[in-house]
């Protein structure tokens, strides 16, 4: 039974060049094949703009191809850079994402360039992003100067002040940065990788009850191992929050998926058929969320 929407779905027509030894992103053909392997009935598509993510970029246009070719299965967002348009922090984006939106886009993102999150050109594509009435997409990393994602520092001071600024937009947070707030962070690597081990009470859970635009991203290995590090605390958490979050893979590699699927699926599925949260909760979480956010 397919009972998730994927609401981080990276997706390309053809493979990307490799980088490693093996490729970043699946192509249509195996990211269906691990949808129905999954129980996953769709993906939201959120396109590669950003040069820091993947070898190549990709266009919209692209995304919105492989929707029309399976419209049952994926539906899209648009991206952007906020470098875009000669790099302006004046840069007039709202009638680009209007034209998306008239297109079939759902929202924005994910928005992972290297820059502070309260760069003046990041403020201004969540400007237009409320103009437009599209929520937001965005990866929070904990370097500074490498790596991929939207820079804040621990006190994640930026995005309190961006979720505050925008009170109408809705934003969808994932990232290492971002999610090692489930819990006290112990060291600075914990804002660059999955954690794990129990949980004692972090910041986001009064993030939460601060802004309601907030909504988290259970997407990539940071959501997954945050949500799963202390299943009792889980439980609670997405009792608690049931209409905050929302189920996501991120980008899978191909030669990854073939060995092993993710887990979060059967962990969630788990925590329902034991009783140790509702059914209610369950349906929120995997799909009811999405629907809501990206009507799809």
């Amino acid at each position: 039974m397919a009972e998730f929407i994927d609401m981080h779905a990276v997706c390309v027509r053809e493979l990307m060049a490799p980088v490693g030894g093996k490729h970043g992103v699946c192509d249509v053909s195996r990211q269906l094949a691990m949808y129905d392997r999954l129980g996953i009935a769709k993906g939201v598509i959120m396109p590669i703009a950003n040069v820091e993510t993947h070898p190549t970029g990709q266009a919209n246009e692209e995304v919105l191809r492989i929707v029309e070719a399976y419209p049952s299965r994926f539906s899209a967002f648009c991206n952007l850079d906020p470098r875009n348009c000669y790099n302006s922090p004046t840069a007039k984006f709202t009638p680009v994402l209007e034209h998306y939106k008239s297109r079939g886009c759902r929202g924005v993102g994910c928005v992972a360039a290297k820059l502070p999150i309260s760069d003046v050109r990041v403020q201004n594509l969540f400007q237009s992003c409320e103009e437009a009435s599209m929520p937001v997409s965005i990866h929070l990393d904990g370097f500074e100067d490498k790596g991929a994602g939207l820079y804040d520092p621990p006190s994640l001071a930026g995005l309190k002040a961006t979720l505050a600024r925008f009170p109408k937009l809705t934003f969808l947070v994932s990232g290492a940065a971002f999610w090692c707030e489930i819990s006290v962070p112990r060291c600075r690597d914990e804002r660059v990788s999955p954690v794990f081990g129990p949980v004692k009470e972090g910041m986001l859970r009064s993030l939460l009850e601060a802004y309601p635009n907030l909504v988290c991203n259970l997407s990539g290995p940071w959501g997954a191992a945050a949500i799963m590090r202390d299943k009792v605390y889980a439980a609670g958490f997405l009792t608690g929050f049931k209409d905050r979050i929302v189920f996501g893979l991120d980008a899978q590699s191909p030669e990854d998926v073939a060995k092993t699927l993710p887990v979060l699926p059967s962990f969630l599925r788990r925590l329902r058929d034991e009783g140790s949260i509702s059914v209610d909760v369950f349906d929120a979480v995997a799909s009811g969320n999405a629907k809501r956010i990206a009507r799809v």
